[in-house]
């Protein structure tokens, strides 16, 4: 160990090899502190990133979902836009069954396309479906179920000749050859 002199007394010198040891030290362990820190945000970074493609996903889901709704709707307006329909409002007012129900069915009567747009029908159990039917000269014609949660969408139904009046009834799932008159719930006559 070296000494100096210092006012007549011999003093000890400081080994240059501790103080290199505890800036050294200090060194590390700032390191490991920021080691830690940036681990930490990595991981928080990550933990996003995975959030983000997971909501990725469902918005593409949704967006593929919402392209299928419109070629379908693109479909029904298509019809309309070049058709030459008329408007038959169909209410249930008067009728128990629904007095709040409220459709339209648009007639195309050189086509005889028929396309309906439900506002207001209310949802029925799994054993019933509402079914459309074309009233004329021969009678009741059935011309397809209708779907009471395809709102805002026009649904193309099957073709109708010389109706003079359209009605939805309540029949037993998978429609009926003939009308079930105590459950009607919307009419509406042809002008």
């Amino acid at each position: 160990m070296q000494k100096e002199v210092r006012l007549g007394k011999e003093v000890p010198l400081a080994n240059p090899w501790k103080t290199f040891a505890v800036a050294a030290s200090v060194v590390a362990l700032v390191s490991v502190f920021v080691a830690i820190y940036y681990a930490n945000q990595y991981s928080d970074a990550e933990e996003r990133l995975a959030i983000s493609l997971q909501q990725n996903g469902v918005l593409a889901e949704e967006i593929q979902a919402n392209q299928v709704k419109l070629k379908s709707l693109d479909t029904g307006m298509e019809k309309f836009i070049t058709g030459n329909f008329d408007k038959i409002p169909m209410k249930g007012e008067g009728f128990p069954m629904q007095e709040d129900a409220l459709v339209d069915v648009f007639w195309d009567k050189e086509s005889k396309e028929v396309l309906i747009s439900v506002n207001q029908l209310a949802a029925l159990d799994e054993e019933n479906d509402y079914q459309l039917w074309a009233i004329g000269e021969d009678g009741p014609i059935g011309i397809g179920l209708v779907n009471p949660g395809k709102r805002i969408d026009l649904q193309t139904m099957n073709i109708a000749s010389g109706a003079q009046a359209f009605a939805i009834t309540i029949e037993p799932k998978g429609g009926s050859e003939s009308p079930t008159l105590e459950k009607l719930v919307v009419l509406g006559e042809v002008s």
